[in-house]
């Protein structure tokens, strides 16, 4: 895979390992879907967008986060930076990325008038708290994405609000390691269909 155009940054927000056990769902979901039309929310520095694009040759991507954050936290990721990685983005996949900036229940409205029905499978990475979550899985389910892989499934915010508001069924699980600032964290990545 190539990973020349990623930043590795050891603060701020963190972003899925170059790993097998993170390529596993993504293997899973090529085999078994052949992906053409992906939709990523909650881009932050292009990991998991470009393991995608490595992994689903023949696919392009819609991603959605926000370039600014407007929160306080000393955890905000630069915006010049993550301006750079999005650039970087379109020199290395061009007409296979594309970037819309804004938390999900801004560009919302605009999925909804151009992408109903075109997405096969959508990654749901963006905030944890529940009534994000929520913004997330009902978008995928209007937009009428079959199959969403949805990260930190482990949390129970993310996996009872997924179950609680939409129609999608969980279809397997999958575990992968992380150890981000000095702490070890076991993750769950579910792949859902909805019904």
């Amino acid at each position: 895979m190539n990973f020349d155009h990623l930043i590795w940054p050891t603060d701020g927000w963190g972003y899925m390992p170059p790993q097998e056990d993170v390529f596993a769902p993504f293997h899973y979901i090529r085999d078994n879907y052949n992906p053409k039309n992906v939709l990523e929310i909650g881009f932050c520095w292009g990991h998991s967008t470009t393991y995608q694009l490595e992994i689903y040759k023949d696919a392009s991507m819609v991603c959605v986060g926000p370039i600014a954050e407007d929160n306080l936290s000393k955890e905000v990721p630069d915006s010049k930076q993550r301006q750079t990685q999005i650039d970087k983005m379109y020199q290395v996949y061009g007409d296979r990325f594309k970037h819309l900036a804004g938390r999900t229940h801004v560009v919302q409205y605009d999925l909804l008038e151009s992408y109903v029905d075109y997405f096969d499978v959508c990654l749901i990475d963006g905030y944890h708290k529940s009534w994000a979550v929520e913004v997330d899985s009902i978008l995928c389910q209007d937009l009428n994405i079959p199959i969403i892989l949805v990260d930190n499934w482990d949390q129970d915010e993310v996996q009872s609000t997924v179950k609680k508001f939409t129609d999608y069924e969980t279809i397997e699980v999958f575990t992968y390691n992380q150890t981000w600032k000095g702490t070890d964290y076991q993750n769950e990545m579910a792949i859902c269909r909805l019904t």
